[in-house]
């Protein structure tokens, strides 16, 4: 099998983390491009990884659904207090948002 780059992909043994690294799944089947160090998943083997972590039911911490506002000529999007007292934010504070896809941000505190 072959990646994008056209480099020839080896078969290796890899683990994932979840929540941010408090679940691990180890020994998943990956294939892995030498050239662009990426790993990559057959729907198989996802469905394998995303079975087991599905079977563990761990609760988000908490998850709000917020309109976006606007804020002069920027848009913002509301923290509830108790998200903001659970990440122990204040007014003011720094975030780092990046843009993963269309659909998704991640927000880190600074």
């Amino acid at each position: 099998m072959k990646c994008v780059c056209g480099e020839k992909l080896r078969e290796i043994k890899t683990e994932m983390d979840f929540f941010d690294g408090s679940v691990i799944v180890r020994d998943v089947n990956a294939f892995y491009c030498p050239k662009c160090k990426e790993e990559l998943f057959d729907s198989k083997e996802g469905d394998r990884v995303f079975d087991k972590v599905s079977k563990l039911n761990i609760p988000m911490p908490f998850e709000s659904r917020k309109k976006i506002s606007r804020v002069g000529n920027s848009f913002a999007i509301p923290v509830s207090k108790e998200i903001a007292d659970y990440l122990q934010i204040k007014k003011g504070e720094s975030i780092n948002i990046k843009v993963q896809s269309q659909k998704r941000l991640i927000v880190d505190l600074c």
